[in-house]
């Protein structure tokens, strides 16, 4: 503008472009009314040249109103004029006061005695232009305006078309509550957005809180927003809920995250706590969403972060060794339950479950042994594991073991007394034992009637004479012929090679912890069974004596019977030659009697002459008879005189093959009880 009046109403000047000044509006003289919201918008000019106005010389106001939503200081135009100059009181002076507005309105009053003169400074020009007079009116300084004019409301603050609202920068007010003025000059509030609240003045509205959202659009306050339930988490400005993933839980409400779940539980999707792994399951790490099977055999816990047990029907044989270990190797550490056992979940080798009617050694040992029935029912003796309960006994004194027996037993499958001299009897009592003395005279008493016995049976079978009588000669005869044929058919060569094969297989084991298969040794631990002497046992339970005395008694019985049947070859010696005339014997035995050189003898003969002597009847010494080249022609009238010494020889040679048998029998018994005793086998 450069000379003259310029009136702009209702106009829009925008996206201007000035190289020198005033990107919208340049004025250099002249008068420019901008009015009725006039808007100069996006333009721009050099850096203080005023992007919208420049004010270099003339005159420039607004009227207002403005566009909606801006604003401007301003003024009312009025006419400026003098004081009233009447007397106070008089009536010019009242009708002056009274009509004071009027004449600010109006430059040419009706009634100008009441209206002062104007003043020379007046706050526009509405000489120039009277219709400026009453409106509100903004008179822009001569600067350069560089922001949009008339001036934006601020955001958050709500613009008015109203010019009562358009006088300052705070517009009509702040933004109203649940609603939001997003831009300068916002004229129209706009609603408060979905996961978020919005105060008076808001321009951008609030998020709702970590822990709490919303999706409602008409929150004012952040109290509003709803809080995130158990389960769930909700982050700033949530419109939702969120479920908590598998493997997080959130245990309160008003959660902005879900916690991770600690290793041995694990938790399904919107979860408000953890759940413990069940048994046979485990979780390693955090925030597992599931438990993972357990690899067969092994079993957990509730709970639990790897598996280091057994499951049922497995034991577990090593509870001392690493849980990584047992994880990596199930199968090396969890064994089968052993026949007969128990084995419930997380069942160790110490704990293993003993069934009534069976004992094991100790809590070290996988091997049940049923309790053997002596006449009960064996469950009275073996009670198995208590209450249930595996047993902890230490098992290195495996005869003092009380925890699977009941109260009155010990030992091995229970078959000791806890008494003192008492032994088991009838399977399931106990009584006491018989005086040592007594069992000592019965066994002496088995052992002299066993020797009777036996010289009794050979008594009657050398009674040549008893052959030929009705009863006793038929068994005697059927002896001769069995002894006989035993002889003819070269039996004796098989049996010694039998008897040899019955010591190897039966010492073979308890010395050597080696053994044959089964059916090559099934006959000789049945004869084994049959020849072991236990004499000790057969009147004094074993109880009732100590071991050591036991293993004395089986060591030396079979040397007392051999003993017996050589004193019983003497005696029936000794009777022999006293029965017969001072001692003689026949001629038979009198190689056997000059072998040994025993003693003087003489021989009795009765031909005329023999080895140059002509009497009938003639003694001759034993050194006659072995130089006697006619000895062999003895007849068996003769008899051969023999010193009490020789006797007892021939007594002894007697009964020596016997003896040999029964060493054969019996020595490969003693022995194997013997290692057996030295390695902790025997019963």
């Amino acid at each position: 503008m450069q000379s003259g009046t310029a009136r702009l109403a209702r106009s829009n000047i925008f996206n201007c472009i000035a190289n020198v000044s005033g990107g919208g509006l340049f004025s250099e003289d002249g008068q420019t009314i901008l009015s009725d919201g006039t808007l100069i918008s996006g333009c721009t000019a050099p850096d203080g040249e005023g992007r919208s106005l420049f004010l270099l010389a003339g005159e420039v106001a607004y009227a207002l109103p403005a566009s909606p939503g801006r604003w401007l200081p301003n003024a009312r135009c009025e006419v400026y004029r003098g004081a009233c100059a009447h007397p106070p009181g008089s009536p010019q002076q009242a009708a002056c006061l009274k009509h004071r507005d009027d004449c600010a309105t109006s430059h040419e009053p009706p009634y100008e005695w009441y209206c002062q003169n104007a003043t020379f400074v007046q706050p526009c020009n509405w000489k120039s232009d009277p219709h400026l007079l009453g409106q509100s009116l903004y008179q822009l300084p001569l600067l350069p305006v560089e922001q949009d004019f008339p001036f934006a409301c601020s955001a958050g603050i709500l613009g008015s078309a109203d010019p009562e609202y358009q006088s300052s920068s705070t517009c009509a007010g702040p933004c109203p509550p649940r609603r939001r003025c997003p831009t300068e000059a916002t004229s129209q509030t706009l609603p408060c957005t979905a996961g978020h609240y919005c105060p008076a003045g808001t321009s951008v509205p609030l998020p709702c809180p970590a822990g709490s959202y919303s999706n409602r659009i008409d929150l004012a306050a952040a109290s509003e927003c709803t809080e995130a339930e158990p389960g769930h988490f909700a982050t700033t400005g949530s419109t939702a809920a969120t479920p908590c993933s598998p493997g997080t839980f959130a245990g309160t409400k008003g959660q902005s995250e879900c916690e991770r779940c600690a290793p041995g539980t694990s938790s399904d999707e919107g979860s408000d706590s953890c759940d413990e792994c069940e048994p046979g399951t485990y979780a390693k790490n955090h925030g597992q969403g599931e438990c993972i099977p357990c690899p067969h055999p092994l079993s957990t816990e509730h709970g639990s972060v790897t598996c280091s047990i057994c499951k049922e029907g497995y034991y577990l044989r090593d509870s001392n060794y690493s849980e990584s270990g047992i994880f990596l190797a199930p199968s090396e550490h969890c064994k089968p339950c052993p026949p007969h056992a128990e084995c419930p979940h997380n069942t160790t080798l110490e704990t293993l479950r003993v069934p009534h009617g069976y004992w094991r050694a100790s809590s070290l040992s996988a091997v049940l042994s049923e309790c053997r029935n002596f006449g009960g029912d064996g469950e009275t003796r073996c009670t198995g594991s208590k209450s249930g309960e595996g047993s902890s006994a230490s098992g290195r004194r495996i005869q003092e073991d009380t925890a699977y027996c009941g109260p009155d037993f010990k030992g091995p499958e229970c078959q000791l007394c806890v008494a003192d001299k008492q032994y088991l009897a009838d399977g399931d009592a106990c009584e006491a034992c018989v005086d040592i003395r007594t069992a000592a005279g019965r066994i002496a008493a088995l052992g002299l009637g066993i020797c009777v016995a036996c010289g009794f049976v050979a008594w009657a079978y050398s009674m040549q004479g008893w052959r030929q009588k009705p009863y006793i000669g038929p068994p005697l005869r059927l002896a001769d012929r069995t002894v006989h044929n035993f002889f003819e058919a070269g039996l004796v060569p098989k049996m010694k090679i039998l008897l040899g094969f019955y010591q190897i297989c039966f010492v073979l084991k308890p010395t050597y912890s080696a053994r044959l298969p089964d059916k090559y040794t099934s006959w000789t631990d049945e004869l084994a069974e049959a020849v072991s002497i236990d004499w000790s046992g057969f009147f004094l339970p074993a109880q009732c004596l100590p071991y050591w005395s036991r293993l004395v008694a089986v060591a030396v019985s079979p040397t007392s019977l051999i003993a017996l049947l050589l004193l019983f070859g003497v005696g029936r010696r000794l009777y022999r030659g006293r029965a017969r005339d001072g001692g003689v014997l026949p001629v038979g035995d009198t190689h056997r009697a000059f072998t040994l050189g025993v003693g003087e003898a003489s021989i009795v003969r009765n031909e005329a002459s023999v080895c140059g002597e002509s009497s009938v009847l003639s003694v001759l010494s034993v050194s006659d008879v072995l130089h006697c080249p006619e000895v062999d022609k003895i007849v068996l009238s003769q008899t051969l005189v023999l010193s009490w010494n020789a006797k007892v020889a021939l007594g002894l040679l007697d009964l020596t093959p016997a003896c040999l048998v029964l060493v054969f029998c019996f020595v490969p018994s003693v022995s194997a009880s013997i290692f057996k005793s030295w390695s902790c086998q025997a019963r």
